[in-house]
């Protein structure tokens, strides 16, 4: 019995370490309503080259609405505003700036560990698809998922493709 149950799990394990091995930054929910209100979860599956994660810093695009980083325990948030092209009027109050851009640095995410860093925002009103950059700073190391794919190209041709927010028409 035991050898029959190990004889089902090496193929396995080797499967996943497959896919693991060619991971990379993901949105666990990819696809939202245009101007819904959602949790933006992005997945790190796997470090730079076998050394552990460090940082993570996000860019969000052009149209994500009054987005909230969720701190994490034992790691610092830092984020970058920027001036709003026309300023937003919401709940009685003015704004005139928005969080571009979350990073969190200062943990340590061994390579063969998962994690998740999360934005609360509304997502932009016009449908579309929406690339978030992101960057990832490892011990040794940095992979920056900042690749788009062109007109008739598959994103699993790029190297380090950047999570795609897709945004579909309010029904």
């Amino acid at each position: 019995m035991k050898k029959a149950i190990s004889q089902l799990l090496i193929p396995a394990v080797s499967l996943l370490s497959g896919t693991v091995a060619h991971a990379h930054i993901t949105l666990e929910r990819s696809s939202f309503e245009a101007g819904t209100w959602n949790k933006l979860v992005l997945r790190v599956a796997e470090g730079c080259n076998g050394a552990n994660t460090t940082s993570i810093s996000v860019e969000l695009p052009k149209g994500v609405y009054m987005p909230r980083p969720a701190p994490k325990a034992g790691w610092k948030l830092d984020v970058k505003r920027e001036k709003l092209d026309k300023p937003v009027e919401t709940h009685g109050m003015q704004i005139t700036e928005a969080i571009r851009s979350a990073t969190w640095s200062g943990g340590s995410l061994p390579d063969d560990f998962y994690e998740e860093f999360t934005v609360f925002a509304r997502v932009p009103t016009e449908a579309g698809k929406y690339p978030i950059k992101v960057s990832q700073i490892c011990e040794k190391g940095r992979v920056d998922w900042h690749e788009v794919a062109k007109p008739g190209q598959s994103r699993r041709e790029l190297k380090a493709p950047a999570p795609e927010l897709e945004v579909i028409p309010k029904q």
